[in-house]
């Protein structure tokens, strides 16, 4: 790699870009770059450090992130929600574990002080997440001799979003039998088998999701979220209050002003939204995201003040927030008047 990097390092602009970053000086401008050059530029320039890169859309981003492999595993894919239709309510468990784990990269990386590099889009940095130290709280380390009530780990895991199923085949599901709780962490290829003796972790082993055999013993696990949505019980009881108050009040705005079209809608959206809560359902509560914290961050906020940032033509990236923001802006507003939303939940 230092063969590919010697003749970058003899460029003079490169040279200077390079040690205005070391020194903590910005932001620093550098163009006509040629394409094929960009990702080793954004790889090389300001030494080792956690790096973001925003990008204006999801092509570019994943183009980007296959070349910076060439120079770098260390590079995660942190992927946008889109701001309309996930809004309307579409997800998926996919896009949810890819964001995830790469939270979770990102947090791991910091702590040890190794490099990272994260790539997004504009609509990707515009997502609204809980804030890192909420995420960092709401990891459960789990090691042998640790002494657990497995009941209480059972409440724990329901909060952090995991489905509790008959079977573990699945990332984000668990099941408890007796004394043994199997556990599919979103964010690990394989599952884990805990035994407990009374309330004590007896063993820890991985197993395979098809054949139920173990696979390997491990001293420690750490279980991450299985969903960007992870209250405690004092704040999912808050937010269900506050969702459901201002839903009744829309309600009755509607009524009062006989738009039943409007009303009827919103009084379906009250319905799905409760019978969520009561199941506390947080895939399909995570739009509701701004109720349940009161603060809220973006993946910019994961990273350090040193860390290098880097923006993909600026201008474009200005020209696509500006667009995402009146779109988002108008649909919202729409969905408003249409009974389709609440006010409070203006998250992205």
């Amino acid at each position: 790699m230092n063969v590919l990097n010697a003749p970058l390092r003899r460029i003079a602009a490169f040279q200077e870009t390079d040690r205005m970053l070391r020194d903590g000086r910005g932001p620093v401008q550098l163009a006509g770059c040629v394409e094929s050059q960009k990702v080793q530029v954004m790889h090389e320039a300001g030494g080792g450090a956690a790096r973001l890169v925003v990008t204006s859309d999801e092509k570019g981003a994943r183009t980007l992130y296959e070349d910076w492999k060439f120079f770098s595993p260390d590079v995660y894919l942190f992927p946008e929600k889109d701001l309309l239709f996930y809004q309307a309510d579409v997800r998926s468990d996919h896009l949810t574990k890819d964001r995830i784990r790469t939270i979770r990269a990102l947090t791991e990386a910091l702590e040890r002080g190794t490099d990272i590099a994260v790539i997004t889009t504009m609509y990707g940095a515009m997502n609204i997440l809980p804030d890192p130290e909420t995420f960092r709280k709401a990891r459960i380390p789990l090691s042998e001799g640790d002494t657990v009530e497995p009941e209480a780990l059972v409440r724990l895991l329901v909060s952090a979003g995991y489905t509790r199923t008959a079977r573990v085949e699945n990332p984000g599901e668990f099941a408890f039998h007796g004394s043994i709780l199997d556990l599919f962490d979103l964010t690990e290829d394989l599952p884990v088998r805990i035994e407990f003796w009374d309330d004590e972790i007896d063993t820890i082993r991985t197993f395979s999701p098809e054949s139920q055999i173990t696979i390997e013993r491990k001293t420690e696990t750490v279980i991450y979220p299985a969903s960007e949505l992870f209250p405690d019980t004092s704040s999912f009881r808050e937010a269900r209050q506050a969702i459901l108050e201002e839903g009744k009040k829309a309600l009755e705005a509607f009524k009062a002003r006989q738009q039943w079209d409007e009303g009827a809608s919103m009084q379906q959206l009250l319905r799905r939204a409760e019978d969520a809560l009561d199941a506390r359902d947080l895939s399909a509560l995570e739009s509701y995201l701004p109720y349940f914290y009161r603060r809220q961050a973006t993946i910019l906020d994961y990273f350090p003040e040193n860390a290098v940032r880097v923006l993909e033509e600026p201008s474009r990236l200005e020209e696509s927030g500006q667009f995402a923001e009146t779109e988002y802006t108008q649909s919202f507003g729409m969905r408003l008047l249409k009974g389709l939303a609440l006010p409070g939940r203006p998250g992205c």
